[in-house]
């Protein structure tokens, strides 16, 4: 057996296993805080949700160790669909054990396979009409690169499912593919400033001269921040300063399972 037929056989093996993962319950979701940073927001609580994998012997599994094996075999739409499907389910028993303002918000990323593909814009409808599910309780997240390639496919995508009450945000931010006019004439409410940027702020002059220009460009667009990646105490009174929406990161709340 040669290299590239060796290879072939063991991603069909892992894709193989994933695929079972995904109906045997060895796929869970993790919940990591966004923090509001501008005092007297009327916001529900805001969250992003995160997948976890857990092997035969019970590890958790970072997603970067498995989303390239379901990136290559083509199986990165089911396992959006598996995560928009159980995140709806979520909400609808939140929303029937709880008072509505207490029902969060949960940012749900999209791959670009889910993006590209026609059957998504479906399948969400089917599921939120289904759920019945608040408005504005689902923010979508695509990153920068995906949305300056699906540019014209996110424009059709945001304009039907804006009016079922679905927002969408553009994670990974840096300026450098989309400018936030542009993100707002597509519909974009929020714009997650890129980790890379946000770790470096309080020891790197272009990294805070990048950080504030997004601050302020977004503002004036009507785009909303969030930063990624904040670690230290010192980063969010710098993301304070220059009035940046919430921040995410292990310095405001460590991932906790959904459940």
């Amino acid at each position: 057996m040669n290299e590239n037929t060796e290879f072939a056989a063991e991603q069909s093996e892992a894709a193989e296993k994933l695929s079972e993962a995904l109906s045997g319950g060895r796929f869970v979701l993790f919940r990591q805080r966004i923090e509001p940073l501008v005092t007297g927001t009327q916001e529900p609580a805001f969250q992003e949700l995160l997948i976890r994998f857990l092997d035969e012997d019970e590890r958790r599994l970072h997603p970067g160790q498995f989303f390239l094996t379901l990136e290559r075999c083509g199986l990165m739409f089911t396992l959006d669909r598996w995560i928009v499907s159980a995140v709806i389910n979520w909400l609808a028993d939140r929303q029937r054990s709880v008072n509505r303002e207490d029902v969060p918000c949960c940012s749900v990323n999209l791959s670009a396979e889910s993006i590209a593909k026609s059957e998504l814009l479906r399948f969400v409808r089917e599921r939120l009409l289904a759920g019945g599910i608040l408005p504005g309780r689902i923010v979508f997240e695509i990153a920068e690169t995906d949305g300056a390639m699906y540019a014209i496919r996110l424009e059709q995508l945001i304009s039907q499912l804006a009016p079922l009450g679905c927002r969408f945000a553009l994670a990974g931010y840096n300026g450098k593919h989309v400018t936030p006019a542009l993100l707002q004439a597509l519909g974009f409410e929020f714009a997650k400033i890129d980790g890379a940027i946000v770790q470096n702020l309080h020891r790197d002059p272009m990294s805070f001269a990048i950080a504030r220009e997004i601050a302020q460009s977004c503002r004036d667009n009507g785009i909303r921040t969030i930063a990624q990646f904040v670690e230290l105490p010192e980063t969010v009174q710098i993301l304070r300063d220059l009035r940046v929406d919430y921040a995410q990161g292990y310095g405001i709340a460590v991932p906790e399972p959904l459940d």
